[in-house]
């Protein structure tokens, strides 16, 4: 099951709700599913609106900035990249979740998520620039690390990739199983040095290109789609905990106790 796939069950917290219709329109932009993005912004502005009535300011804020996001996507399949550019940014900049106890487990820092969008876009340098401001916000994420990597290997940066690459290998040494992205960096970095072509076709370790981690292949499969459907699930719990112990209350009157 993909993200565009994730079964949406109703609750009575609109926050958690928003943040799977974000997961699902996200899937969806990302696959070239326009208009079912286009309808998950519209069910994520009805919770906005719902939240906003309800006072919850700080989570009506965080729907607000996952419109945001899943508009960049949907624009950059559209051609639109400034404006793309334009609502990523802006997510990004707004990002409040970041210093939230109840988001801790959130679904995609923004600014990992604007990075992977410039490296879409084929601006590998300032992909690698936002990759490493959000790793200084989640220290030693995966994702982070594995956007950094790409983000060098595009720039022809050997040295760098290399190096982010050790990183993914070492970050993973204990785990139960090695995933794909894992093997490829052992192999890129067994590989003797030579010149890398700056935006050399095919993936991070020069074989076909790999999907970002969240990306719906065609017909319906996501790489990684496990760890993605986990996220969301980690994110509905700590905000519906935190939503039912903090019932009336605004939660952005907490944020700067983090």
């Amino acid at each position: 099951m993909g993200a565009a796939e994730l079964p949406l069950r109703p609750s009575q917290y609109p926050q958690a709700d928003s943040l799977t219709h974000f997961a699902c329109g996200l899937g969806m932009a990302r696959s070239g599913d326009l208009p079912g993005a286009k309808a998950e912004i519209e069910a994520i502005k009805v919770l906005r609106a719902a939240l906003e009535r309800a006072n919850q300011s700080y989570w009506a804020d965080r729907s607000e900035e996952q419109i945001l996001a899943t508009s960049a996507w949907v624009a950059l399949k559209e051609g639109a990249r400034e404006q793309a550019l334009k609502f990523m940014r802006a997510a990004a900049a707004e990002d409040g979740s970041v210093k939230h106890v109840a988001m801790e487990n959130r679904l995609y820092p923004f600014r990992e998520l604007l990075a992977e969008l410039l490296l879409e876009m084929g601006d590998s340098g300032a992909a690698q620039s936002e990759f490493e401001a959000a790793l200084k916000q989640t220290p030693n994420r995966f994702r982070t690390l594995l956007g950094i990597a790409r983000a060098a290997y595009a720039a022809g940066n050997r040295a760098k990739a290399s190096e982010y690459c050790g990183k993914l290998v070492e970050l993973t040494k204990n785990a139960d199983t090695e995933r794909q992205e894992i093997r490829e960096a052992k192999e890129y970095l067994a590989r003797p040095v030579r010149p890398a072509l700056p935006n050399q076709e095919g993936n991070l370790f020069g074989g076909p290109r790999l999907p970002s981690p969240d990306v719906v292949r065609p017909g319906g499969d996501i790489r990684n789609h496990h760890l993605l459907h986990a996220d969301v699930c980690a994110a509905r719990r700590g905000v519906e905990a935190h939503a039912g112990s903090t019932a009336g209350a605004d939660p952005g009157r907490v944020v700067d106790h983090v």
